[in-house]
């Protein structure tokens, strides 16, 4: 690592340690956003402090470009951001930008075709000047024809990248003096023309053996990433596969124009923006796995409606069942009206105000009255029941919680439990599953082997009809000890303790529940937040209320 990129490190606050060549972004999972104020509407380039806790944009959105300044209250959280202020940077279009050191920030001028080095007038701070302006040099094209959009440098300044529309690719220069433009020497083309020909923004992972390259395309904006056998040397490259920039804001018809990857190498953070809302926005897109959120069991006999809901009868008109992806971006709808499951795009986590339809899967080859679904944890598999076929059926997914990657396995008959099955549930390493119908019960099997339903075996009932005469959905809570039940008789949640986890034939009901006909007189399904603290209720309604329950 070059004395300049620990310099860098340091004044950031952040040990050199660094990400040690990691940086693989190709699964990497939304984590967070923010959405700019309505005055930035035509945002670019972006580079993220050292520790996270400081951003720089651009704004292209007037005849003066704006470097923004974004604050993060709490390091790399995006929840936590507020824009402190901005600085004109002049005019003409500014693609780009590349953080040389906390002082020293450069942009690609696309307008000009210049490179151009500001200096700040403290460490990120709210006052920039211009240093110089150099003209792009030539690469592999005349100048003339030379369309450049993005400028990086490699961590001592000894080369420099530019993303070159007509090359097709990242074009690489040797710098005579470092961070010195105006020596620049061409050395060559990264071609990424079987991947994208319109290379709009790149960054690299901390030691240049990672190269990523963003292309521009409404609604299908994709990062490409490379690994390189000689840092810094593009033609040493090889193509890794692409990160799908297609949750959050850029869910639909966004735009990513902009990203920068942290020190560490295990963040990827993206600007663009929100078609058709305009908005301009920050986006994370994370390779770290998420801490499991902690659970307390849900306050049933306090909890209000937060009126927030959503209708979902654009895309079926006799919902049943509902799930949510265990980080709160997506939500499926499963329904009788299409035989489908639907999937849904939560721009902000948990609110399904935030909704937008992304596709949907078929299930009527199975079963034509589907009522209730289920994911594994890691979205590798989806299990359907239906009181067409009184089948659960498994389907395994080739590409996590995307359902038309869905392909059906097998299934289970459940048809001499109940021959009207309703309701679905595994426990948490899916050796339990559980069932709810129009007979009043809820029916409880094991299965020998986690997830496989072929390995499941019937066990014992429990009868819940003192409650609910027609008990559609059965949940638990992580630990087994708390079983919920609600149905279309009695507009109710109903909650039972168990004093053997997870066995039915221990339930005993607690005498405490919540009254949802407020919202909804015929509830189908119900899901709690996996902290246990928002409840969602579906029925005949076609709409999704959320409640809090902490």
């Amino acid at each position: 690592m070059s004395v300049a990129r620990h310099m860098q490190m340091g004044a950031a606050g952040v040990s050199a340690g660094g990400g040690g060549g990691a940086g693989d972004f190709t699964s990497a999972s939304y984590d967070s956003s923010h959405i700019l104020p309505a005055t930035i509407t035509n945002i670019r380039g972006i580079v993220i402090s050292g520790d996270e806790t400081k951003i720089l944009v651009n704004d292209v959105s007037a005849a003066t470009n704006f470097l923004t300044r974004v604050e993060l209250a709490t390091a790399g959280d995006l929840s936590t951001a507020s824009v402190a202020d901005a600085s004109s940077i002049g005019s003409g279009t500014k693609s780009s930008l590349f953080l040389q050191s906390p002082s020293i920030v450069w942009a690609m001028d696309v307008t000009a075709d210049q490179s151009i080095k500001y200096t700040l007038n403290a460490d990120f701070g709210n006052s920039i000047s211009s240093t110089g302006k150099t003209a792009v040099p030539a690469g592999a094209n005349p100048t003339t024809s030379d369309n450049p959009h993005s400028l990086t440098f490699s961590d001592d300044g000894s080369k420099m990248f530019i993303g070159d529309f007509n090359a097709d690719g990242i074009q690489e220069f040797a710098l005579s003096t470092n961070y010195n433009t105006s020596t620049a020497t061409y050395t060559g083309n990264g071609d990424v023309s079987a991947q994208t020909l319109t290379p709009y923004a790149q960054c690299w992972n901390s030691d240049g053996t990672k190269m990523y390259v963003l292309e521009i395309g409404s609604g299908t904006s994709k990062m490409f990433q490379y690994s390189l056998s000689v840092a810094y040397d593009v033609s040493s490259k090889s193509y890794d596969g692409f990160l799908a920039l297609d949750v959050g804001p850029l869910a639909g018809n966004g735009l990513a124009l902009g990203i920068a990857v942290n020190i560490n190498d295990n963040a990827l953070y993206v600007a663009g923006i929100d078609f058709p809302a305009g908005e301009s926005f920050i986006a994370k897109y994370s390779t770290v796995t998420p801490a499991a959120p902690t659970w307390t069991d849900p306050d049933l006999a306090n909890a209000s409606y937060d009126s927030v809901s959503c209708r979902v009868n654009s895309q079926e008109s006799a919902p049943r069942g509902i799930f949510f992806k265990p980080d709160g971006t997506k939500m499926y709808v499963i329904g009788e009206g299409t035989d489908s499951v639907h999937e849904y795009d939560l721009s902000t986590a948990w609110v399904v105000s935030s909704e937008s339809y992304l596709q949907n899967f078929s299930v009527s080859s199975q079963d034509v009255s589907p009522t209730s679904l289920f994911f594994k944890p890691d979205g590798s598999k989806m299990y359907v029941l239906g009181r067409g076929s009184d089948n659960v059926n498994e389907y395994d997914l080739s590409t996590a919680w995307d359902v038309t990657s869905s392909v059906y396995l097998q299934n289970f008959s459940v048809s001499s439990q109940d021959g009207q099955p309703w309701g679905l549930f595994f426990n948490t390493d899916g050796t339990k599953m559980y069932m709810s119908g129009l007979d009043d019960d809820v029916n409880e099997y094991t299965l020998s082997t986690g997830w496989d339903i072929s390995s499941a075996s019937y066990e014992h009932s429990f009868d819940v009809g003192s409650q609910e005469g027609n008990p559609m959905e059965v949940n638990f809570n992580p630990d087994g000890d708390k079983m919920y039940i609600a149905g279309s008789a009695n507009d109710t949640i109903f909650e039972y303790d168990l004093s053997t986890a997870g066995d039915i034939s221990t339930a005993v009901y607690n005498s405490i529940s919540f009254d949802v006909s407020s919202q909804e007189t015929n509830p189908y399904a119900f899901r709690f937040k996996a902290d246990g603290s928002k409840l969602y209720v579906l029925g005949f309604g076609t709409t999704v209320y959320q409640y809090s329950t902490a």
